[in-house]
Formats: structure tokens, sequence, C-alpha cells
């Protein structure tokens, strides 16, 4: 029972930003001022990211004692934050774009720290290093970036370049870093743990390789895509279900007996998201009062859905 307290703070955060973003893009002047495509989009974004989050909850859930699920859980709910708050953020929505910003500098350090301890294995004490390093980075440039939100510095076009430049070059070693890591697990591993890693390779290149093919590459070469990104983006919740598929379960025929279940939880989250949602749109004349009950007993249904 201790184990679950871990969650509830994170957890809250989520639905909190979850409300936030919904209740301002339909209470302003926003979706007046966007068209039925971006509309659609918002509503895309915001699946995924309540999908991401839905899944490192239920993991976490199941596997409440191994660290390796509490890093899955951190890593898909900033994850999530970051995916749910990108549309209003490229509007420059100084809020959004700060949560954005933050959670993206996050989850350079936590999908360090997550591959670090997965799989179980004999780590070089410069591991260690890797952790603290990227925590003290992320976390120190997650300030700054605040700090000078705060006092308006980010108007600036050259303050603004150089976070976009901080910002990716921390993903980028990040990133490099994952690989390393997992290259070093592929060679000191036994063969279960290798199968698992193979299995963990080929979901990442399934979740990112209809970005990369159908959005990215045409966009280089012809300046354009004609599918919009947002429509490649369903493809990378493979990432965060493969790899709760090798926390949670060991076994394919197991795994095939309980996948209604995990149906049963995603469908009953994407019900009370649509229905806040609805709600909110028809009846946005309420008072606060009436709209601070109605989202308290949405999150008491998306909270009461995980016990399912």
């Amino acid at each position: 029972m201790r184990n679950i307290w871990f969650c509830i703070p994170l957890s809250i955060l989520y639905l909190l930003i979850l409300l936030i973003n919904n209740y301002y893009f339909h209470s302003s002047n926003f979706k007046e001022s966007v068209n039925s495509l971006l509309i659609s989009h918002f509503y895309m974004i915001s699946v995924i990211s309540l999908i991401f989050f839905t899944i490192g909850l239920i993991s976490f859930l199941k596997k409440r004692q191994s660290i390796v699920a509490k890093k899955f859980f951190s890593l898909t709910s900033v994850f999530g934050i970051a995916i749910l708050t990108s549309l209003l953020s490229s509007y420059d929505i100084n809020i959004f774009k700060a949560i954005e910003v933050s959670s993206i500098f996050m989850l350079s350090y936590l999908l360090i720290s997550f591959f670090s301890n997965f799989p179980v294995s004999t780590k070089p004490k410069y591991v260690k290093i890797f952790n603290l390093v990227s925590f003290v980075i992320s976390t120190g440039l997650t300030i700054i970036y605040i700090i000078f939100c705060c006092f308006g510095y980010m108007s600036n076009n050259n303050f603004s370049f150089l976070f976009k430049f901080l910002l990716i070059t921390n993903l980028f070693l990040s990133i490099s870093i994952c690989v390393f890591l997992v290259s070093l697990h592929l060679r000191e591993n036994n063969l279960k743990v290798k199968s698992q890693l193979y299995i963990l390779i080929f979901g990442i290149i399934l979740s990112f390789l209809p970005i990369v093919l159908l959005n990215l590459i045409p966009g280089l070469l012809f300046g354009e895509s004609k599918i919009p990104f947002t429509y490649c983006l369903p493809s990378i919740i493979i990432f965060p279900l493969t790899i709760s598929y090798l926390l949670i379960k060991q076994e394919v025929i197991e795994f095939e007996i309980r996948i209604s279940k995990w149906l049963t939880n995603l469908l009953f989250y994407l019900l009370n998201f649509l229905f806040f949602n609805f709600s909110v749109e028809q009846f946005i004349d309420l008072s606060q009062k009436e709209i601070f009950i109605l989202c308290s007993l949405s999150v008491l249904s998306v909270v009461l859905s995980v016990y399912i």
C-alpha cells in the first residue's frame, strides 16, 4: 500500500494539467480562432497523452515493488504531459510552452534513469555518473528556463534560440547515452534478457518509423508532407505498450488472456476524457463552483477506473 503513494503526486499533476489544458481550449477564444482540423489534432494529441499516462500507471500498479516500473511511470507521465501541451505550446501560449519545455528537459534525465535500470544487470559505476550528471543538467536547465520565463527574458530571440539549442542538445545526448546503455545490456546479459531487449528495440523502431518515413523525410525532401505530423503520432503508443509488456508479462499466452482487461481500462479512460470535454463544451456558462465540481467528478472517475 505504501508504494501506491509514489504515483499520487505525479498523477495529480498530470490530471490537473489535463483539466487546465482542456478547460483553456474550450473556455478561451482559442478554439474559435482555429479550424476544425486543428481541433481534431487537439483531441488526438490529448488521447495519445492519456494513453501514455494510463499505460505507465497500470504498469506501476501491477509491479509496485519494481524500481523499473516506478521509472517507467515517471517517464510515461512526463512524456504524456509534453505531448498534452504541445499544441497550445506551438501557439506560444506562455504557460503551456513553459510546461512543455520543462517536461522535455526532464525527459532527458528520465530516459537515462529508466534505461540504466532496465533490464536488471551488472552495471559499471559510470552509469550512476550518467544518471547524476543528467539529473543536475536537466533540473538546472528547467529551473533556469522557468526563471527566465517569469522575468520575461524568453521574448528575446537570442534567449529563445539558446534554449531551443540546449533542449535539442540535451535530448540528443540523452538518446545517445540510452543507445549506449542498451548496447551494454546486449553485451553483458543472458539470452532471455537479450531477447527482451530485441523486442524493445523492435517496438521502438515500429513506433517511430511511420513518423520518420511519412512525415519527417518527405518534409525534408519536398518541403512539406502530405500526411500531417499529428496523424503519424498514434504509432508511438507502441513504445510504452512494448515496455509495459516486458515489465509485466513474460509469457505471450498470459498477455493474450488479460488483454481484454487492459482494453477495458483504456476504453474507460477514454470515455471519461471524452465525457469531460463534451461537458465543458456544452455547459461552458456554468459557474466556477459548478465547473470545479464537474472537474472533481471527472478526476474521481478517472482514478476509480484504475481499480476496475
